[in-house]
């Protein structure tokens, strides 16, 4: 399993999530730090209003891991999502499509021109959410849209998930609270250290503490491929020959 840091534009709260091991992704419609901070490992896109040819270039100038297909909300989009995923396939390892409506997981196929076709869940909150029961999912490789560190992993108990991507824990550095090794929001730095913090940089502290702990969390629960070269093709997080 992968973990990934998406959070647009932010290359100070990148670099710390890929100095503790995370790999880096961002939207397509954002700024973006990958010659900095690559291998890119997710390339998401604008869930509502994609830019699909500023998601093809920066694809073809990035070659994610990862590269998602605009989300598919009804039956009758499915021609196009191929498409799509055909114009993308020569630019990524693998492809990530993330069905919304009824009915359309039997229908995709698992490769689509040779790059393995990853689902992607997105956890209900408050920026959106996947309404298909859990058990569509069965025996596809997955990967997890946003969400908290406990959300992911009750959701690794359900589906053969490869990755995850998330900042829940920026949120909550930026009110100064630091996440604890048990996934969840914990003590603020002032309460951690006894004092205030000696800089202006206290929510990058408190996010460089969250990232340590959730490393610890995670190491606790699953097996992690810390900064996986993203030329390596997702079939091997999936145990495929």
């Amino acid at each position: 399993m992968k973990l990934i840091w998406c959070q647009g534009g932010n290359k100070r709260s990148a670099g710390l999530a890929v100095a503790a091991g995370w790999g880096y992704g961002f939207r397509s419609d954002d700024k973006h730090f990958a010659d900095e901070l690559g291998p890119v490992a997710l390339l998401d896109c604008h869930w509502e209003q994609p830019d699909w040819q500023r998601h093809l270039d920066v694809a073809a100038t990035v070659k994610p891991m990862l590269a998602t297909v605009p989300d598919v909300l009804s039956l009758d989009q499915l021609p196009d999502t191929l498409r799509q995923a055909k114009l993308l396939a020569p630019l990524c390892s693998a492809l990530l499509i993330v069905p919304k409506c009824a009915d359309l997981i039997p229908l995709l196929p698992r490769e689509i021109d040779g790059k393995l076709v990853v689902l992607g869940y997105s956890i209900p909150t408050g920026y959106g959410g996947t309404p298909l029961p859990l058990w569509e999912f069965k025996g596809w490789p997955t990967h997890l849209l946003g969400g908290s560190a406990r959300d992911q992993l009750d959701l690794c108990g359900y589906l053969n998930v490869i990755s995850c991507d998330g900042n829940v824990a920026w949120r909550l550095a930026r009110r100064g609270i630091i996440v604890t090794e048990h996934g969840i929001g914990g003590p603020s730095i002032l309460e951690a250290d006894g004092q205030r913090w000696p800089a202006e940089d206290a929510h990058l502290e408190c996010l460089r503490r969250s990232l340590v702990n959730l490393k610890k969390f995670w190491n606790r629960h699953r097996k992690i491929e810390w900064r996986t070269d993203a030329a390596q093709h997702v079939d091997t997080l999936c145990g495929r020959p």
